[in-house]
């Protein structure tokens, strides 16, 4: 019996580790964001025509010259999605910027510690699905108040109905960094 729940969740691991962003949420934020470069895809899965699939390894590979702004769902299982955050800060200051989605739990440490404290913006969607889109773009400077636990990255909530009838200039303006206009 251990052996068969076992099995059922490598499987849902499988699963979860390639599953690929709905193209409806891929194409709303790559109208904002104008994707040029795919973190974590497969060749079956990648939404970007430039890619790292697993065996390039997209927590410790060396990002093509002309990656300028990443889009990366990293694998849910493993150490991968925290070893790719923590790369965030350094992929910022060699001049890109680099949009994840993650599944939205805003109360654990990978949160508190590597999102937080760093990331520039975030969009929490809650309702059928709980993702957040985390934006890392050097756009803002994050100032973080040890006193009172609390810092300056903008944080806004969406439900994913309300994203689904959104048109993009109504995301730029939640996820863009204020003052700026994507739009030209």
């Amino acid at each position: 019996m251990g052996n068969k729940i076992s099995k059922i969740d490598a499987e849902n691991v499988r699963f979860l580790d390639s599953w690929r962003t709905p193209h409806w949420l891929f194409d709303k934020l790559n109208g904002v964001f104008d994707f040029d470069f795919d973190m974590c895809a497969s060749d079956e899965n990648h939404l970007c025509s430039n890619y790292f699939t697993a065996s390039d390894n997209a927590a410790t590979a060396e990002l093509p010259e002309n990656a300028r702004s990443i889009f990366c769902n990293p694998p849910f299982s493993g150490k991968t999605k925290q070893k790719i955050l923590e790369r965030a800060p350094d992929i910022v200051h060699s001049g890109r910027k680099i949009v994840f989605v993650l599944s939205a739990n805003l109360f654990s440490l990978l949160f508190y510690d590597l999102i937080y404290n760093s990331a520039d913006r975030v969009l929490v969607i809650n309702g059928e699905i709980g993702l957040m889109i985390v934006v890392f773009d050097g756009s803002s400077e994050i100032e973080f108040d040890r006193v009172w636990g609390l810092c300056k990255t903008k944080i806004n909530f969406i439900t994913h109905r309300d994203l689904l009838d959104t048109e993009t200039p109504v995301l730029n303006e939640m996820l863009a960094p204020s003052g700026v206009n994507l739009w030209g």
